[in-house]
């Protein structure tokens, strides 16, 4: 009896367990079923039609349009169209512009002066070492040929000679501040003492008379300097600037002078620097008798 309750028992479990499972495979299967996401839509219908162009080709042109954009803000920023802020390389063409004044063998140029009382102009021919020649705008003329001094007065009608350096400055003191000096001076040092104590401030490119020119602005001791350079500035035979001009103060507001660079390393004749009186002129010579 044992035996057959037993093995009755275990045909009843055995069948249990096979319905039990069947029935776990079945509710699984319906659990699985209901969490089946719903059949998705293709892309290209889950966008609207704007024209003839879906969303899709839309969105893919306004991104193609804003990287062309970008490309062109990028390329503009390259060339420098505008450069409000200094760069390293703007630096370096200023640097080799003053480094080209040093070396320049001849220049021509004109300079106004402002001030107070009235505003002074003089237009000089330099030609190293020493011969000059100076015409100011009081109708005054100084020219200088390493031997003699001349002084022309055109409303005396009068000219003095005098031997070259008797108590006479160098030319470029006669020229307010520093500007003078950028062609003149004799010490290449204070060349590069300009460059080192000279901060530039702003650089950008400008149109000067129809050509594109680099303008740097610089701060020196409370006054603003502002260079205008062509391009290929200081290189070969090209005026390492175009105009300088000096202001009294560091934004620009009162304006000192303006050298304007006309002309730098062309033949200048030896007669440049002689001034030969007209008939009639009163001739005071100074120079010491032999």
């Amino acid at each position: 009896m044992d035996n057959e309750m037993k093995k009755s028992l275990d045909l009843d479990l055995t069948d249990y367990y096979t319905r039990f499972r069947r029935g776990h495979d079945r509710r699984r299967q319906q659990l699985m079923n209901s969490l089946t996401a719903p059949q998705l839509q293709p892309y290209s219908d889950r966008f609207v039609k704007v024209g003839k162009f879906s969303m899709p080709q839309v969105a893919k042109m306004v991104l193609a349009l804003a990287a062309g954009l970008l490309i062109v803000l990028g390329l503009l920023w390259v060339f420098h169209v505008d450069m409000s802020l200094p760069s390293p390389n703007n630096h370096a063409v200023w640097a080799a512009a003053i480094e080209q004044a040093a070396r320049v063998q001849s220049v021509h140029f004109r300079m106004t002066t402002y001030g107070g009382v009235g505003d002074a102009g003089v237009e000089m021919w330099w030609r190293r070492p020493h011969d000059f020649r100076m015409e100011m705008s009081n109708i005054t003329t100084m020219a200088g040929n390493g031997e003699t001094l001349f002084i022309w007065n055109e409303k005396d009608n009068s000219l003095v000679l005098r031997e070259a350096g008797e108590g006479i400055p160098l030319p470029a003191l006669f020229i307010l501040g520093n500007l003078g000096k950028l062609f003149t001076a004799d010490d290449i040092s204070s060349y590069q003492q300009w460059i080192d104590n000279n901060r530039i401030i702003s650089s950008k490119l400008v149109t000067f008379k129809g050509q594109k020119c680099l303008k740097v602005a610089c701060v020196h001791e409370g006054h603003r300097y502002e260079y205008l350079m062509e391009q290929g500035a200081g290189i070969g035979n090209s005026r390492p600037f175009l105009e300088v001009k000096e202001y009294g103060d560091m934004e620009g507001a009162r304006l000192l002078s303006h050298l304007e660079v006309l002309a730098v390393d062309e033949e200048m004749p030896d007669n440049l620097f002689v001034v030969e009186p007209p008939p009639g002129a009163k001739v005071l010579d100074r120079r010491p008798k032999i």
